[in-house]
């Protein structure tokens, strides 16, 4: 992970924001948003893992989450869906060593202080923006 602040900043910021986007780099095509005072926001403000504690169904991932305009669609919800049974291991509870991880989703983000992808297996750079006025 390569962080542009501190994670120790993020709740900060987030606290100052309504969403965030997740971007691969010099893709922007392949991006996809959190809508305002969703989950996502949520969990960066109290400087946790998106998701983190959840498994959100499919149906709760096109509720929190949008493609900007001009994006890939088809990230909705099949990047982001994941199941809770994670949660409890060793330092997946840290935002400053996981941001994204679609536990039982091997189609999903898994994005760590180690690798980032879109999908397992995948290599891709991925970018976190939190909206900040």
């Amino acid at each position: 992970l390569v962080w542009d602040v501190p994670p120790s900043e993020v709740p900060a910021l987030a606290a100052r924001a309504s969403r965030l986007r997740i971007q691969q780099r010099d893709a922007p095509e392949m991006a996809v948003e959190s809508r305002p005072e969703c989950y996502p926001i949520q969990n960066l403000r109290r400087g946790e893992p998106i998701g983190f504690g959840l498994g959100p169904s499919r149906q709760e991932i096109q509720e929190s989450w949008t493609t900007p305009e001009g994006a890939t669609a088809e990230l909705i919800p099949d990047r982001l869906w994941h199941t809770k049974h994670h949660w409890l291991r060793r330092d997946h509870d840290k935002l400053a060593k996981k941001i994204y991880h679609c536990c039982d989703n091997g189609d999903g983000i898994h994005w760590d202080e180690n690798f980032s992808s879109w999908t397992v297996g995948g290599d891709e750079d991925l970018e976190l923006y939190i909206d900040v006025p």
